[in-house]
């Protein structure tokens, strides 16, 4: 249930969007014009839009699905809010996944992407294994896989040539607020 409502923005709007980018960044790329700038402000954007959905989800995802879902539906209100943030950055991910492939780094894209699969592998294996708990499973997945989705935007960044450090450091704090407030809240 988590991941059909979280999936939901992604499903409906991030393709459009990213339709949109694919186009606007081929044809800058073709006339040589430089479109981090843009890239940038839109994941930025983005991200600063999600912001408030997901402070609320934090703090009160538990009861906002018990109450639409019902109680029994409560559990799914929780891993929501931890799941939450992975889902943004999957949003911003999706809509900015022809990047390399526009600029020619489709090479690099195929790496990344079985970087990708290795990590959602051993961030479930180790949960399972080693923490042995459903909640520290999903604590565990969410923040690797959100980490490696903000190294992913990074790495969009470093090949754009610029706005590599100020994404870093927007989404690094970005995501210690994230993280202060699962500590507080859940």
């Amino acid at each position: 249930m988590s991941d059909k409502i979280l999936g939901i923005p992604s499903r409906l709007i991030a393709a459009p969007i990213g339709t949109v980018y694919f186009r606007t960044i081929s044809e800058h790329h073709k006339q040589n014009k430089d479109f981090s700038k843009f890239t940038f402000k839109l994941i930025i954007s983005l991200m600063t839009i999600a912001f408030i959905p997901l402070v609320v989800l934090i703090i009160w995802g538990e009861p906002i699905f018990a109450f639409v879902l019902g109680n029994e539906w409560g559990i799914a209100g929780k891993v929501s809010s931890f799941m939450a943030f992975v889902y943004i950055m999957y949003f911003c991910e999706t809509v900015t996944s022809y990047c390399r492939v526009a600029i020619g780094r489709q090479k690099a894209n195929f790496w990344i992407s079985l970087v990708r699969l290795l990590i959602t592998i051993v961030s479930l294996v180790v949960g399972i294994f080693i923490f042995e708990t459903f909640f520290a499973t999903i604590i565990l997945f969410s923040i690797t896989i959100a980490s490696y989705l903000v190294a992913d935007m990074f790495i969009n960044f470093h090949y754009l040539g610029k706005y590599k450090y100020s994404y870093l450091i927007y989404s690094t704090v970005y995501f210690f607020v994230i993280f202060t407030l699962w500590y507080i809240f859940l």
